[in-house]
C-alpha cells in the first residue's frame, strides 16, 4: 500500500531524506489540540481495584512519551498541499507502507476513525481491546470529523524523536505546483534562512537522492476542474551508481 507525507520542502526535510529518517513528534506537538484526549471512565470508577488504578495511571503516563508519524492515503488533496507543503512550494513523499512498518520500536499503526464525540475509555473498551496496541489505537486513532479529508494513517512509536528507516521505503517524490525547479529559481536570501525554512529546489532533491530508484512527479492542474493530477518527471541521475548494495 502507498502512503504519503507532505513536506515543507526545506533543507531540513531534504536532509532527513538523505539520511533515511523521519521525525515522530510527541502528540502534544501535533496541530490538533484534541490529540490524545478521551473521556476517562476508568480512573473515576470507585469500584476499580487500587492495583488496576495504578496500572492505568502508569499507562497514561507512558503514552506521553510516544511519537506519532502521520501519513495520508492520498497525494492529491488540495488542503494538505496548502497546510503541510508550504502552499505547493514543497513536496510529498510516497512510501511503501509495508517496508516502513519494518521499523523497530513501533507500538502500532492505525487507520484513523472520525466521529462527532471524544472516545470513551471504559471497562468495555479496555477489556474488549485486551492489548496495549489496541488501547493505543483507541486513544490515538480517533479524531473529529472535521479532519476526515486528511484520510490519515498513523505509525505510533514507543518514543518520540528521530526514527531511522530502510531507504527502500521511499518510492516517489511529488513536486508541488510552485516548487522551484532549479537553485537559480530560489530567492536570493534563501541561504540566510534556518534549515527548517530554507527552501530547496527540485534539482537539489533529485541530486541528493540519486541512485535510489525513486520516481519523480510534477503536480499540475486538472483541466476544467478544482482537482490536481501529476505527470512523471525524467530523473537526470537515472544511470548513476546505485545508492546502496544490500
Amino acid at each position: 500500500m502507498k502512503v504519503y507525507k507532505y513536506r515543507y520542502g526545506s533543507q531540513r526535510d531534504l536532509e532527513s531524506l538523505k539520511q533515511d529518517y523521519f521525525y515522530a513528534p510527541n502528540f502534544l506537538k501535533l496541530n490538533d489540540p484534541y490529540e490524545g484526549m478521551y473521556v476517562d471512565e476508568i480512573l473515576s470508577a470507585s469500584e476499580l481495584h487500587p492495583y488496576l488504578k495504578d496500572s492505568f495511571s502508569r499507562f497514561y503516563e507512558d503514552i506521553k512519551s510516544y511519537g506519532i508519524y502521520s501519513l495520508s492515503k492520498t497525494a492529491i488533496d488540495e488542503l494538505l498541499w496548502a497546510y503541510y507543503a508550504n502552499s505547493h512550494q514543497g513536496f510529498c513523499i510516497e512510501y511503501d507502507q509495508q517496508v516502513l512498518l519494518q521499523i523497530k520500536n513501533i507500538q502500532t499503526y492505525c487507520v484513523m476513525e472520525y466521529g462527532d464525540d471524544l472516545p470513551k475509555l471504559n471497562f468495555n473498551s479496555v477489556f474488549l481491546n485486551n492489548s496495549i496496541s489496541k488501547l493505543n489505537k483507541f486513544i490515538f486513532g480517533k479524531k473529529s470529523k472535521r479532519w476526515q479529508h486528511e484520510d490519515e494513517i498513523r505509525i505510533i512509536m514507543d518514543y518520540f524523536g528521530k526514527v531511522e528507516y530502510d531507504f527502500r521505503a521511499v518510492k516517489a517524490i511529488y513536486f508541488g505546483l510552485r516548487m522551484p525547479k532549479t537553485q537559480q529559481d530560489l530567492y536570493d536570501d534563501n541561504k540566510k534562512l534556518p534549515d527548517k525554512l530554507s527552501q530547496v529546489s527540485q534539482e537539489q532533491v533529485m541530486e541528493v537522492l540519486k541512485g535510489r530508484n525513486i520516481k519523480y512527479y510534477q503536480m499540475k492542474f486538472k483541466s476544467n476542474s478544482y482537482e490536481f493530477e501529476y505527470i512523471q518527471v525524467i530523473d537526470p541521475y537515472n544511470d548513476v551508481e546505485k545508492y546502496k548494495i544490500l
